[in-house]
């Protein structure tokens, strides 16, 4: 006697348990007194809002990376002795495919979801002066978090920041290619003024896009910890 068939996965099944996911989820995630902690939070928080059309809206959220930290593996290293395993051949796997993900998939994302919250609660053992008023609603750091569809603009200025900045780095090495083709037969150095104008531009748009990062309710440096 031959068992039941094997059970099929239909693309409107899938959208219903993924709507009924975050349904279940925007509570927490919405949540301003509830800590996300990771690592380039605010753009995983950007790809979560534009995936369900603004839907899910995450809140107080605590980048943990930035200058001087690195990546999870490294802060969890730092703060807690610990190395962790993240194989770069799982990170980069299909993680949009239809079907259940992989077990290996599901022990990287806990252990990454894991040490983002073991990394915070050892940040607000140890400081938990700047924890604690980073929840405060009202408090400096809670007023300060941008709205995601802002992020999401702002992360679009970055880009076009970026690529003029790319340009302008390759005309720059342009031109000392020519000055280095000249060889003693050139002035050794290309035009002050447009050296100038290398240089300013360079200067110009780096600080736009530092101005234009992602603003999470809070960053922190190592400093603030005294690491």
């Amino acid at each position: 006697m031959s068992g039941p068939p094997p059970r099929r996965h239909s693309s409107m099944g899938a959208l219903d348990t993924r709507e009924a996911l975050f349904e279940a989820l925007r509570p927490v995630l919405s949540d301003p007194t509830l800590p996300k902690a990771g690592v380039g939070i605010d753009d995983d928080c950007i790809d979560l809002w534009r995936s369900t059309n603004g839907a899910v809206e995450v809140r107080c959220r605590v980048e943990l990376g930035g200058e001087g930290w690195g990546g999870l593996s490294k802060i969890t290293g730092a703060l807690l002795g610990l190395e962790l395993c993240k194989l770069k051949k799982i990170q980069m796997s299909n993680w949009g495919r239809p079907a259940p993900l992989s077990q290996r998939q599901v022990t990287y994302a806990a252990t990454d979801a894991w040490a983002g919250a073991a990394a915070h609660a050892e940040l607000a053992r140890r400081r938990p002066d700047l924890f604690g008023r980073s929840l405060e609603a009202g408090g400096s750091f809670f007023t300060a978090e941008r709205p995601l569809e802002e992020l999401l603009a702002r992360r679009a200025q970055r880009r076009v920041l970026r690529d003029e900045l790319r340009e302008l780095k390759e005309r720059e090495a342009e031109a000392w290619a020519e000055v280095e083709e000249e060889g003693d037969r050139g002035p050794g150095r290309i035009d002050a003024d447009l050296e100038a104008e290398f240089k300013e531009g360079k200067a110009r748009l780096i600080a736009a896009r530092l101005e234009l990062r992602e603003n999470s309710s809070f960053r922190c440096t190592p400093g603030d910890f005294g690491l």
